[in-house]
């Protein structure tokens, strides 16, 4: 397999995990929502969400140095970083004992054995997750979360059944988290052996210093993605809309996770053969991404509706949410570049302006346009930290990029005609203006044929390095 395959295959299996990922935990609440009561549920998730805001804030960025440095220092990294995780969570505690005790009511303190097992499990989960993928071993990762999604739709039926309600909700959520904890554990050791190493202060402070560098980045998504639909209540906004802005975010973070998933597998396949991939991964990435923007501009009314009916008003916030896809996997990849090459100061800088304009936009325009000008905000965001990444990668990005756009303008346009004339079926024209930004990227050689070749290769196959 070429170089480039080496990098496809693994990011090809990266992405069918998310959206595998995506579609178990859809099945879960549509099923355990049937069996409990809309109070259960909001408890359970918000309990769920404040853990899992701390557990995401606690990790840092440390996701960078494991994919980075699994080849090279393997059961040193994986023993080191598993003690920071475990120390950080110990250090949590007090912050999530206070938040439980002052903010939620009484019933909410019953479950924070639950709340403190899930925060635990889910930072050593975190650690060998991206130590199987710094070691390129993505179908590992990909069984693991089948079985693990498996075991907790299991879990949380059965005790739904029993009339456990949000005691099974968050039992559920454990048993997902401690099995991938347990499991990936398992096969580290397995082909590590386990060796515990006493920790080296400096070499713990050296990950430290570069997970706390890509901290910014990774929490100007985290407040992108989740607060951004926590904050809309403060200001006004429905819950209906709220629905509409949450299920339409979902959509576009699914659509651009292909991008993301070869984002994260630049890293280590860079590391594995001493050169970087950044440039390879970017224009792989926005090729492979540019016919699912093109399908979403073209019919979000459609796309929505699939759903439910009751979406399809949020069809302007999918369209605005579509068009931010392109700038968020330029960065994405651009800051997997800045991590390969050791450009640090970069990554702070691109972290910070993604956040402070999320921020400002979104405190302006929500209030004037609701979650239209939320929707508008996200864009912003990702359009102001993309400009920095085009212009310090201007070399790499330039001919890529503009051609993305011209093979999703083409797309969107031909179908747009397409509708006026014939009024086609909204299907037709996303298929239409996926096949055409498709042949364009293609022709215009920011996908190769042989690429094309491998990547179906990947998935009919799932063929691996």
């Amino acid at each position: 397999m070429s170089t480039t395959g080496k990098l496809i295959a693994p990011g090809m299996l990266l992405f069918i995990d998310s959206l595998l990922g995506a579609a178990a935990n859809w099945i879960f609440w549509l099923v355990i929502s049937k069996f409990t009561l809309p109070s259960d549920v909001g408890q359970a998730t918000t309990v769920y969400s404040l853990v899992a805001l701390i557990g995401t804030s606690i990790q840092l960025g440390l996701e960078y140095p494991l994919l980075k440095q699994a080849h090279a220092h393997k059961s040193r990294l994986l023993v080191t970083t598993l003690g920071i995780e475990v120390l950080l969570s110990i250090a949590a505690l007090p912050i999530l004992l206070y938040t439980t005790n002052t903010l939620f009511d009484k019933s909410a303190q019953d479950f924070i054995w639950l709340a403190i097992g899930i925060l635990f499990s889910s930072a050593i989960g975190f650690v060998t997750r991206y130590m199987l993928l710094g070691m390129s071993d993505v179908k590992s990762v990909l069984l693991i979360d089948v079985f693990g999604n498996c075991l907790k739709f299991f879990m949380g039926y059965v005790l739904v059944l029993g009339g456990y309600g949000v005691y099974a909700i968050l039992v559920s959520f454990l048993s997902f988290n401690a099995f991938v904890a347990i499991a990936s554990l398992i096969i580290l050791f397995k082909r590590l052996g386990i060796h515990l190493e006493k920790i080296r202060i400096k070499f713990a402070l050296e990950l430290t210093k570069v997970g706390l560098i890509n901290t910014p980045f990774k929490l100007s998504k985290v407040f992108i993605i989740t607060l951004s639909v926590i904050l809309l209540t403060p200001f006004g906004i429905s819950n209906s809309d709220i629905g509409i802005f949450y299920i339409s975010i979902m959509i576009s973070i699914i659509a651009g996770s292909l991008a993301s998933s070869i984002a994260f597998m630049v890293i280590p396949a860079s590391s594995k053969i001493g050169n970087d991939l950044s440039a390879t991964g970017i224009r792989i990435a926005i090729g492979l991404t540019a016919p699912i923007i093109s399908a979403l501009i073209v019919a979000p009314k459609f796309i929505l509706s699939t759903i439910g009916t009751q979406y399809v008003t949020g069809d302007t916030v999918l369209l605005i949410l579509a068009m931010s896809i392109l700038p968020f996997s330029i960065t994405y990849n651009a800051i997997s570049g800045f991590n390969n090459n050791g450009e640090y100061r970069k990554i702070i800088i691109i972290g910070s302006i993604e956040f402070l304009t999320f921020l400002a936009a979104f405190c302006f325009l929500v209030p004037i346009n609701g979650i239209t000008g939320a929707a508008v905000s996200v864009l912003l965001a990702f359009i102001a930290a993309s400009i920095p990444s085009m212009i310090w990668l201007k070399s790499t990005l330039s001919r890529y990029v503009s051609s993305t756009i011209v093979a999703i303008i083409a797309g969107v346009t031909l179908s747009y005609i397409l509708s006026l004339i014939s009024g086609s079926h909204p299907l037709v024209l996303v298929i239409i203006s996926f096949v055409v930004t498709s042949i364009i990227i293609i022709t215009l050689k920011n996908i190769r044929l042989v690429e094309l070749k491998e990547i179906i290769e990947v998935v009919t196959k799932r063929k691996e390095s």
